[in-house]
């Protein structure tokens, strides 16, 4: 099945230095609108390590070439939740509102 990844999974991901390919069967999307918060937090993050999460997990993006999806601007959550529902895909997510806003 198809995956969609948001923001704090993948920075979760890449603080564990866990290979998401191996936990996920199928093609995994990352929306366009958490790339950018991946490059703002890689910036602006207060700490370090979050800093660092960002930037390692935009390698991985880019080193396992995931697909970048285009979505609509918007609040993140709420156009990975449309668009995971129309396509009928599934979320990976640590963030409790995200996963109520999906059962």
């Amino acid at each position: 099945m198809t995956t969609i990844i948001d923001t704090n999974a993948l920075i979760y991901a890449a603080k564990k230095k866990q290979d998401l390919d191996r936990k996920i069967f199928g093609p995994i999307l990352i929306p366009n609108l958490v790339h950018a918060e991946l490059e703002k937090l890689s910036k602006t993050a207060k700490k370090g390590a979050d800093k660092a999460a960002a930037k390692l997990a935009m390698q991985i993006i880019d080193h396992k070439k995931w697909k970048i999806v285009n979505l609509e601007k918007g609040h993140t959550d709420t156009r990975i939740k449309e668009y995971a529902k129309e396509h009928g895909f599934a979320v990976l997510t640590f963030d409790k509102e995200l996963k109520r806003s999906l059962r």
